[in-house]
């Protein structure tokens, strides 16, 4: 039975490591497949800001504690929130 435990344990483990394909990618990617770049003029602005902005292409915003899927898609793009309703991170993912 502790074998088994251990077992267990451990594979749940293996999907935290940051090779795995469910490891959380951070908001500061290199790549820029959703135009990130172009728009970090963004940082430090309130959030309202984005209301008068149509995006070219899928869109997320991230506020602290909502709920967001751990897919990862370089075309969309992702906006951070901060508790203090700034713009924090712009990136593709």
């Amino acid at each position: 039975m502790k074998k088994l435990l251990l077992a267990i344990s451990l594979v749940a483990l293996s999907a935290c490591t940051p090779d795995s394909p469910y490891a959380s990618k951070p908001l500061t990617e290199n790549t820029d497949a959703c135009g990130a770049k172009a728009l970090q003029n963004l940082l430090g602005k309130p959030a309202s800001a984005l209301e008068t902005i149509k995006f070219a292409v899928e869109t997320r915003v991230i506020r602290p504690n909502d709920a967001v899927t751990m897919d990862y898609n370089l075309s969309r793009l992702n906006i951070a929130i901060s508790d203090k309703e700034e713009i924090v991170g712009v990136a593709c993912g």
